[in-house]
């Protein structure tokens, strides 16, 4: 039952550089469900916003459901410990910011910064 089940349950993985947001659902079994990329040239909070809309975004994109998602991965390359979910760059304005809670406060899933 575990295999079939993680193949319905998808995971929402989104990519942030100093640049853009690409976010990506991902089925349980590795197949691509949709794809959403946004330009952007805020910093901090704006990030985070932008951020949240591209994952509802997409979660709209499957029909509104949450319940289908696992959870939501976000990679960014910068000084990050990922065990707090928490990113450093002064760069974007993020000062120790705590990230992944404030992602997931947001959207209502759980989120993980991932490598």
């Amino acid at each position: 039952m575990g295999d079939a089940c993680d193949k319905i349950k998808k995971f929402i993985k989104i990519e942030i550089t100093a640049t853009d947001i690409s976010g990506t659902v991902v089925r349980g079994d590795g197949t691509v469900f949709c794809r959403e990329h946004v330009e952007f040239c805020g910093r901090g909070e704006f990030l985070v916003k932008k951020t949240v809309e591209i994952i509802n975004k997409m979660i709209c994109g499957m029909g509104g459901f949450k319940t289908d998602v696992k959870r939501v991965e976000i990679k960014c390359p910068w000084v990050v410990d990922y065990a707090k979910g928490i990113v450093d760059c002064e760069e974007l304005r993020f000062d120790y910011y705590p990230l992944a809670k404030s992602v997931s406060d947001k959207v209502g899933l759980p989120v993980a910064l991932t490598e």
